[in-house]
Order: structure tokens, then sequence, then C-alpha cells
């Protein structure tokens, strides 16, 4: 079996993401003890009509996953999420700044690292990959 990093650049039918984003739909509205107690009943499903036309082609798994996300995100609730597999941000092409930023008078600080204790919350960034 393939790992996702050797398949995330790999496109995805239309077929099966429409597939997965019902799916994804249908256990938020089955096992969400209130899914409508934030988002009504047809504002989520508004929603859901939205995001379904945009799988207009095969895509990608981060592409994909930009659409399903608002469907989840629409519950608002802390308990409920939904996130790529460990081995996507492994990837080369799947680019992101792994650190939360707080912008102060034209500077860049660290707001939090997540995972990466190398750099103490309140730390200026002065460059990137050692880009100022």
């Amino acid at each position: 079996m393939k790992s996702v990093s050797s398949t995330s650049s790999l496109k995805i039918s239309q077929e099966i993401l429409r597939k997965d984003l019902e799916e994804i739909k249908n256990i938020l509205i089955t096992n969400h003890p209130a899914p409508y107690q934030f988002t009504g009943r047809e504002a989520f499903n508004n929603l859901y009509n939205e995001q379904l036309k945009k799988i207009d082609r095969p895509m990608s798994l981060g592409e994909y996953f930009l659409i399903a996300a608002p469907l989840v995100e629409a519950l608002h609730c802390g308990h409920t999420w939904i996130s790529l597999p460990d081995d996507f941000w492994n990837n080369e092409e799947a680019l992101f700044f792994p650190l939360g930023l707080v912008f102060s008078e034209n500077k860049a600080y660290a707001a939090h690292s997540g995972n990466i204790n190398a750099i103490p919350e309140g730390s200026e960034i002065k460059s990137v990959n050692k880009i100022l």
C-alpha cells in the first residue's frame, strides 16, 4: 500500500470525492448530538451543496480537504474536527507555515508553535529559511 505522502499529488476522481463528502455529511448529522445548534439545517444543507459543486474535477487530497473542512467547521464544535493524515505533511508539495504568527508594528512574532518546541512564544521572526 502506498503512503499518503507518495500519493498526495495524485488526483482522486470526482465520483469518489463526492461520495466521501456525502459520507462526511451523513456522519456529522447522524453522530453529532446537535448538528444544527449553530448552523441551521437549511444553511448546513446549502453549504453542503455549495461545497459539492466545488468538486468539479479530480483533485488532490489537499484540495479536497479545503472543500470538506468548512462542512465540519459549520458545527462550531470543539470536539468535532477533520484533519489530514500525518504523512500528508511530510510531502514536499505540502507547503504550509507550521507556526502561528502575531504581527505588531510591521514585525512578526511566534504566537504558538504546535509541535515545534524550538521557537518560544513571543520570539520575533526575523527570517524564514534564511530569507529576510
